[in-house]
């Protein structure tokens, strides 16, 4: 027990450094990265003895208060914090996710199909809690020029080369998607740890680091800085909206690429083409 609370401190630990939280450097060489467990410890005002027991996972079940000033101690933002106490009730064996199947059903399919209609004027499209893309509509098609489609999977698609070139600031939306995966995704899904062994090979020299930062963030607003060739620097700018259901679906949302008009991406292919929009189950990977 305690096995999940207990790797996320470490990895949390590790990130922080004394001067971000305001604390000197001490004397001597330091001999870990990031914070040391005392520090944490004391910030958090607990004894190093039983913070070294929860980070163990030595059998410990931390307090809501105790999670909370750790949370303060780590310098954890509001969606890091309600993924800490996510993690302690899962050690606890508490049932805190639906493990009901990821794919959509004919009502789920109908609704999307509509919902991808009408949101013509920007890029938009559906993904489930492993970013598995389940509908793009005709703005999303024409903005990503090929690079995500429904069936692809949104973090193996920004982990591709492809994707690695088209993208200015390309680290600040892998880690966007990244901090997603961990924060929706159930680690007991085999569909979840197909993807991680993907996307450990797809990017063997970045992936591992950042992952190992356990970063786990809700779909919040995103926003980078691109260079595109006749445009100039623009804001991008993404967004999720999450869809109530078992599946974990948002629709992602993106704002500030110098498209054409809805009218003229209506244009762009038949009329038919641009009123349909594919809900498709996720391609799985061979092997």
């Amino acid at each position: 027990m305690g096995a999940r609370v207990a790797e996320y401190l470490r990895a949390r630990r590790a990130v922080v450094t004394p001067d971000s939280v305001g604390l000197a450097e001490g004397i001597g060489r330091r001999r870990v990265q990031g914070l040391r467990r005392e520090e944490v410890a004391l910030r958090a005002g607990v004894s190093p003895e039983y913070y070294v027991r929860i980070e163990q996972g030595r059998g410990i079940q931390p307090s809501h208060q105790v999670l909370r000033a750790l949370a303060s101690a780590l310098d954890l933002d509001a969606d890091a914090t309600a993924y800490l106490y996510l993690l302690a009730r899962e050690d606890a064996g508490e049932p805190v996710r639906d493990r009901r199947a990821t794919g959509v059903g004919a009502a789920e399919r109908a609704s999307l199909e509509g919902l991808m209609g009408d949101l013509v004027g920007v890029p938009a499209f559906v993904v489930d809690r492993n970013q598995d893309v389940l509908a793009v509509n005709t703005m999303a098609r024409i903005a990503g020029r090929g690079l995500l489609r429904a069936g692809d999977n949104l973090a193996e698609q920004i982990f591709s080369p492809e994707f690695r070139h088209a993208m200015t600031e390309w680290e600040v939306i892998a880690d966007w998607s990244l901090a997603a995966l961990r924060y929706y995704a159930d680690a007991a899904d085999g569909r979840f740890a197909e993807i991680v062994r993907s996307l450990e090979q797809l990017a063997p020299d970045d992936f591992p680091a950042m992952w190992a930062r356990y970063e786990a963030r809700t779909f919040s607003f995103v926003r980078v800085r691109e260079s595109l060739a006749g445009f100039g620097a623009v804001d991008v700018q993404a967004q999720g909206l999450r869809i109530d259901g078992p599946s974990g679906l948002h629709v992602l949302v993106v704002r500030g690429l110098p498209l054409v008009s809805a009218k003229d991406a209506r244009r762009s292919g038949s009329e038919r083409e641009a009123r349909q929009h594919s809900v498709v189950q996720p391609r799985r990977l061979a092997g």
